[in-house]
């Protein structure tokens, strides 16, 4: 509290080299140096109130001089709340006595000029100073977005220390000298609904390099949402949480920004006109997310680590620096993630996706069939759909969802998730990783460092194969494709192994293998006896050139013919014989089919059987020439 006939303590300012501040300041603020807080008193004044002789330009000696009635109260401490949101600034109401009075006094008088809405001192060592005066004169009409709320911000801005904005050398110029800028200016915006609700951009900054910023407003997550229709100008000061600006009730497209110190456009500004540039983010605010509306929105966002959702409507999301998170909702949208690590929400096929070199790690969730854009390198299929993906020219990640994918790698050392259902993996050029998961898979494969990695119970696999190929374990099936002499080799399972046209060696390995040369001369290798038993047989569809000097053949070569030697013994072809000696190997017809059977000791019993499926063939058609002995 202080005199009617003195003033608190105040500071004189000089500028700042910041031309927007400098265009506001009017050379003084209440308490300590520049960027320190004060404590501001306030009382409402009346008729019967005490004021020193010669008072100002003899405002309380006018006609009509009154007290602010209970609105009018209300709307003025509102605009104290709009200031002291932004800044270090604590406001204490105080009763007016003969004694004793606020730093700041505010009235009704009859005596200021016909042309004077309202007036102010600024802060200083005389008695006016802070006091603000309305024209009684005047109809005032208080609320949000009105013009009298307007002049109370604008009028107690002068209280605080602030100058008009096209006053003095030092001041803005053009577009920035308006009310889209500074409440302390004298042009209007038309751009938004209605007068500022807040103090603006540069006004926060100015005011906040006087007595410092306001550390408290908004700490905690704040949603800023706008309903639908006319918006006013606005700037928001947020101190900390993580926060959202909703635009979800839209009709009309909204374009946010949320860079510091920018402007978005958001609602009307009446009569279904679309608002411009009426909404603020001051300057060292950070709001992390955006949430666009129905119509067609453009999302902007800043260095956090932003959530962009733009809804329905055709959108256009940019994220900017930050490991962003850019969902376009419904419509075909335009994403485009900037550097760091971003992850991109994908529900149509038409949306696009877009980064540059360098720019991080991105990540794609589609719950549509999708072909990663370049410099993106993880796709995760979402949603229980048979949808497919695609990867680029860089080392991917595809991972499938439940339905039966399509994951295609294409350049690059890729890795291949399949997930549930029956997916399709071709990793392309370079040494992939692919894993089914659960179901029957296939895999293409084309490349010696390609890894394929099956678990058991996890269905039956297959791969396809442009080269020769190995089966990994739990892997069923084996398919040569192409038309290069390249060979298959199965696992501990029962495989199914088919070569191309050309010569192929197909070794089924342990189990009960089906082969299938197709065309070309093939060779079915057999290392052991174990790797066709009588109790599990391999079977071989056909084989052509019987008895001929070419054609397929089966390989026994790496078998010793007579167990216990210490040399590889060959077998000797017998024919249709029954066995007498260890070594031999013979045919007999079993239905349809041939039976290939051989004797590694003296039991005179078949160690190693392989049946042949061909009804035109007769075991007596055979001849030693059909194997490799």
């Amino acid at each position: 509290m202080v005199s009617p006939y003195a003033s608190s303590a105040f500071s004189s300012l000089g500028a700042t080299k910041d031309y927007r501040i400098d265009a506001l300041l009017g050379g003084t603020k209440w308490g300590g140096g520049r960027g320190t807080g004060a404590t501001v008193t306030y009382s409402f004044a009346n008729a019967a109130s005490v004021w020193k002789a010669g008072y100002g330009s003899d405002e309380p000696s006018g006609p009509n001089i009154h007290a602010l009635d209970p609105a009018g109260q209300a709307a003025f401490k509102a605009a104290l709340a709009a200031w002291s949101e932004v800044a270090n600034i604590t406001f204490t109401n105080v009763a007016e006595t003969p004694s004793s009075v606020g730093d700041i006094r505010v009235a009704y008088s009859g005596a200021l000029s016909a042309g004077a809405y309202a007036w102010a001192y600024y802060p200083g060592g005389y008695a006016e100073a802070g006091d603000v005066w309305l024209n009684a004169n005047y109809a005032w009409s208080f609320g949000a977005g009105s013009y009298s709320q307007l002049a109370l911000m604008h009028e107690l801005g002068h209280a605080l220390g602030l100058k008009h904005s096209f006053e003095g050398a030092r001041h803005l110029n053009g577009a920035e000298d308006s009310r889209r800028y500074t409440v302390m200016s004298y042009t209007g915006y038309s751009g938004a609904a209605g007068e500022p609700i807040t103090p603006m951009l540069y006004d926060i900054l100015a005011i906040q390099a006087i007595y410092g910023t306001n550390k408290t407003t908004h700490i905690g997550d704040t949603t800023y949402a706008f309903a639908a229709g006319p918006v006013a100008a606005q700037c928001i000061w947020d101190a900390g949480g993580t926060d959202t600006i909703d635009c979800s009730a839209q009709t009309i497209g909204a374009s946010i920004d949320l860079a510091a110190g920018g402007f978005s456009s958001i609602g009307t500004r009446g009569g279904g006109v679309a608002a411009s540039l009426n909404v603020a983010i001051a300057f060292g605010a950070v709001i992390e997310n955006a949430t666009g509306g129905s119509g067609d929105d453009t999302l902007a966002g800043n260095t956090a680590a932003n959530q962009l959702l733009g809804g329905i409507g055709a959108d256009r999301l940019s994220g900017l620096a930050g490991n962003d998170t850019l969902d376009g909702g419904g419509g075909i949208d335009v994403m485009a993630g900037g550097v760091g690590n971003d992850t991109y929400i994908v529900s149509s096929t038409g949306d696009q996706v877009s980064e540059a070199r360098g720019q991080g790690t991105d990540t794609v969730l589609a719950d549509a069939s999708f072909t990663l854009p370049a410099n993106v390198e993880k796709l995760i299929l979402s949603g229980s759909g048979a949808i497919d993906g695609t990867g680029n020219a860089l080392a991917n990640s595809l991972t499938g969802n439940d339905g039966a994918n399509a994951l295609s790698g294409l350049g690059g050392n890729d890795t291949l998730d399949g997930g549930g259902g029956n997916d399709t993996l071709d990793g392309g050029p370079g040494g992939d990783r692919l894993y089914g998961g659960s179901g029957n898979d296939t895999y293409i494969v084309d490349a010696s460092g390609d890894i394929v990695s099956e678990f058991a119970g996890q269905g039956t696999d297959s791969v396809f194969s442009r080269i020769s190929y190995r089966l990994t374990a739990d892997v069923e099936a084996l398919t040569l494709t192409g038309t290069a002499a390249i060979n298959a080799t199965g696992n501990d399972l029962a495989n199914t192994i088919l070569g191309n046209g050309a010569a192929n060696r197909l070794t089924g390995g342990a189990g009960a293998d089906t082969l299938d040369g197709g065309g070309g001369d093939d060779r079915f290798v057999y290392t052991a006896v174990s790797d066709s038993r009588p109790d599990s047989p391999d079977v071989i569809i056909a084989i052509v050139g019987i008895g001929a000097s070419g054609g397929d053949r089966i390989d026994l070569a790496a078998i010793d013919a007579i167990a216990g030697t210490r040399h590889n013994e060959a077998f000797s072809f017998i024919g249709t014989a029954a066995f007498t000696a260890a070594g031999q190997l013979r045919v007999s017809e079993s239905g349809t089919d041939t039976l290939v059977q051989a004797n590694i000791d003296s039991d005179l019993a078949a160690d190693l059987v392989i049946i042949v499926h061909d009804a035109a063939i007769h075991a007596s058609d055979y001849a030693a020439v059909d194997f490799i002995l």
